[in-house]
């Protein structure tokens, strides 16, 4: 039983090997198999032929890696823009070309159309509507994610004050709103904000789920102008009632601070980042559902790819899993939910995860375990539809990925290009594509891809490849596997 036990370990390793490049020092012999496009790659998928060309890849590296460093993100419309330009000539900076013209008739609220925006939100339904939820955000990525509709007030503090809930789905930022209704920059008596819906947090009226309005970061509105944005929110969307709270941004910390007393006497409510967060019990990272064995999981302890894991503390490495569940906050870039979109995963934070009542009294059995915007689910399952799960997402015919084992030569980065993938791997290919980004040196680090080669001619030598298909075709060892979930 041992040594069946120790075969298995070492056909794994050798498997892993070939299906996942180390970080530059790179043994793999396989590339992925190539996979349908996911959402975020179909918006790199420049001539719509549901594949990424090697140009496409590097492109799509190149955006994403400034997301991660900057911040910044593109519409797919932009995307498809800077797609078009010579990679030498994109601009890394957004929003600073030609503003266009201000539409010469200015519209008013009444006049709008439920595409550019309503006067007023009556119900949930219309909220909905005029929301936009998603990460194809410019400035406002704290907002990433979460359900919002933006909101400009003109003569604010008057009584010709006139509110407009933008449609944030056609306009994501107030320029573009002014221009097309024809609203001309104006002083603090313009009011651009964002109307923000947190549904786990616990309102005053005891209600899950409140509403928070937001003005820009570097705004700072007195008490007063504030009182009067809170009570034309209320008095155009009925559903804020008992539910709205102001959350101020940095730029207005020092005048809150100065005037808290006000708020605190005329009962406004407010709420910091920090509170929004705290007693939240539920988070979903990566919506989606799967089947497994559900395992509360020591961070020495290695999961097999047939588990649903539970986790206490965030793990420094994630394996393979079928799905997660972390007693802990992550956040959306988090190496812990970067692997579960990867894997299409189901991800969640659930509070006090190991005693809660839905979850306790599944340990250590087979579970079926789904992730919502709104909730999660989990119950028994059997073994026959654990089964079924996984013979449904295997792979129907062998996959042989190319690989090219002409390439003999240990060669530096920086004589990599990105169609090298196919000879030393893709993360070796991606980080030999980053030095060319132009960055400060010493951001991407320097370094040397071993080719595809060098393992093949270690596996030949040592005769490990007849060893493995040995393996495979012993019945015992395949029982063995199917046991350990490998």
């Amino acid at each position: 039983m041992q040594t069946q036990w120790l075969q298995s370990i070492f056909v794994w390793l050798c498997l892993t090997l070939m299906a996942n490049p180390i970080f530059i020092f790179s043994l793999q012999a396989e590339d992925p198999p190539p996979n349908p496009l996911s959402t975020e790659e179909k918006r790199f998928d420049l001539d719509d032929n549901q594949q990424l060309s090697d140009v496409e890849s590097r492109f799509m590296i190149e955006i994403l890696t400034q997301k991660v460093l900057t911040g910044t993100t593109f519409s797919e419309r932009e995307i498809r823009q800077l797609g078009q330009q010579p990679s030498g000539r994109r601009s890394r900076s957004k929003g600073r070309g030609q503003r266009g013209e201000v539409n010469s008739r200015r519209v008013q609220p009444q006049e709008l159309e439920i595409k550019d925006g309503s006067p007023t939100i009556p119900d949930r339904e219309t909220f909905e509507i005029l929301s936009y939820q998603g990460d194809e955000l410019r400035r406002d990525t704290h907002l990433s994610g979460l359900e919002f509709v933006k909101f400009q007030l003109e003569n604010g503090g008057t009584d010709k004050a006139q509110l407009y809930f933008m449609n944030t789905n056609t306009y994501r930022g107030h320029q573009s709103f002014m221009r097309e209704m024809g609203l001309a920059r104006a002083g603090k008596e313009q009011m651009r904000g964002v109307l923000t819906y947190r549904p786990f947090t616990q309102a005053p009226n005891g209600q899950l789920g409140i509403y928070t309005f937001e003005f820009e970061p570097n705004d700072a509105y007195p008490f007063d102008m504030v009182q009067f944005a809170y009570n034309q929110l209320i008095a155009k969307a009925p559903i804020l009632k008992g539910r709205l709270g102001y959350c101020p941004l940095w730029g207005a910390l020092d005048i809150y601070q100065q005037e808290e007393k006000l708020y605190q006497a005329a009962g406004l409510p407010v709420y910091f980042e920090d509170d929004l967060y705290a007693d939240i019990g539920y988070l979903p990272l990566n919506t989606g559902e799967s089947f497994g064995r559900l395992r509360l999981m020591e961070l020495d302890q290695r999961p097999s790819p047939r588990d649903v894991v539970i986790y206490q503390t965030l793990p420094n490495e994630m394996p393979r899993v079928s799905g997660i569940i972390t007693a802990v906050r992550q956040t959306p870039l988090s190496h812990v939910n970067l692997r579960a979109i990867q894997d299409k995963l189901p991800n969640a934070f659930i509070t006090e995860a190991a005693n809660h009542q839905s979850i306790q009294p599944l340990m250590g059995q087979f579970v079926y375990y789904r992730v919502r915007p709104d909730g999660f689910e989990i119950r028994a399952a059997t073994r026959q539809e654990v089964d079924a799960h996984f013979a449904n997402i295997r792979p129907t015919e062998t996959q042989h990925p190319k690989r090219d084992l002409s390439v003999t030569q240990i060669r530096a980065l920086d004589d990599i290009e990105f169609a090298d993938s196919i000879s030393v791997g893709v993360k070796s290919a991606n980080i030999a594509t980053m030095r060319d980004f132009g960055w400060a040196a010493g951001t991407v680090p320097n370094g040397f891809a071993i080719p595809f080669y060098f393992y093949d001619q270690f596996m030949q030598h040592n005769g490990f490849y007849q060893y493995v298909r040995q393996l495979l075709a012993d019945p015992e060892f395949q029982q063995q596997t199917k046991k350990t979930g490998i």
